[in-house]
C-alpha cells in the first residue's frame, strides 16, 4: 500500500497536470468555439482569432490556478477536460453545419 507521502505526491502531481494540460484543453475548447460563434455574428476571422486570443491568456490563468484550490480532483479534470472536449466539438460542429 502507498504511503501518505507517495499519495500526496501523486495527487500533487495530478494537480500539477490538470493545472498544465487540462487548462490547455479547456482554453482549447474556448477558443474554438468563440472563434466559430465570432464567424457566426459577422466578425472577420482575424478579428474573432485576435479576440479568442487575448481573452485566452486570462482564461487559461484563471484555470490553472482553479486547479490547485478546488477540492475535488474528479471535479477539475471532468470541467476542464471534458468541458474543453465538448466546446471543441461544439465549435467544429457549428462550424461545418452554419
Amino acid at each position: 500500500m502507498a504511503s501518505s507521502k507517495e499519495l500526496s505526491v501523486l495527487h500533487l502531481l495530478s494537480r500539477i497536470s490538470a493545472g498544465i494540460a487540462g487548462a490547455y484543453c479547456f482554453v482549447f475548447g474556448v477558443t474554438t468555439l468563440g472563434i466559430t460563434l465570432g464567424l457566426g455574428l459577422g466578425m472577420s476571422y482575424t478579428d474573432a482569432q485576435t479576440l479568442m486570443y487575448l481573452l485566452a491568456f486570462l482564461i487559461y490563468t484563471t484555470a490553472f490556478c482553479w486547479a490547485f484550490i478546488h477540492r475535488s480532483l474528479l471535479t477539475i479534470w471532468l470541467f476542464l477536460i471534458g468541458g474543453g472536449g465538448v466546446m471543441t466539438a461544439l465549435g467544429w460542429w457549428l462550424g461545418n453545419h452554419a
